[in-house]
């Protein structure tokens, strides 16, 4: 019967969350192509701020779920986790901004006007979403992906024994 958990459900969670945090990191590299090059300034960006959600996954699945969620303590798991969210979504907003606040600084000397005539436009990219809600998302996608995994190996566990 331990061999079939070892084999079965068990490993499951753990290769799922694997390949979802392998797509975080690759689908950047992919998706932030200029031409037939790699933009590896913008892919370094983004895996900084999708390392950020690791710490929050490891602290869900070894304490958090464990220690609450599965001791059926739903407002004390539910309150902690929208609290290390959001405390951490903030966080890196704060951090951010500063650097977010300079690329507009940038775009704008570049507008300055032309003394023979008017500013010279400078082509935008699209707006695109702030980075600290990023964090928020994939945040609550991982903890939402990572506690259903946990429920669900428990439910699993359990009817087994």
């Amino acid at each position: 019967m331990k061999t079939k958990r070892i084999l079965g459900i068990h490993n499951i969670d753990i290769l799922l969350m694997c390949f979802i945090f392998l797509l975080l990191f690759l689908l950047p590299v992919i998706f932030t192509r200029v031409g037939e090059t790699i933009s590896w300034r913008n892919v370094f960006k983004i895996w900084q701020d999708r390392a950020l959600i690791i710490p929050i996954f490891l602290l869900n699945h070894w304490l958090l779920v464990p220690k609450l969620m599965l001791r059926k303590k739903y407002k004390a798991y539910i309150g902690l986790v929208t609290a290390i969210i959001i405390a951490s979504s903030v966080f890196y907003y704060f951090h951010d901004e500063p650097n977010t606040i300079k690329q507009r600084e940038a775009a704008e000397r570049s507008f300055r006007p032309r003394p023979d005539g008017p500013p010279k436009p400078v082509s935008q990219p699209p707006a695109s979403v702030p980075p600290y809600v990023n964090l928020l998302m994939f945040s609550l996608l991982i903890v939402a992906v990572d506690t259903g995994l946990s429920l669900t190996k428990s439910w699993h566990q359990n009817e087994e024994d």
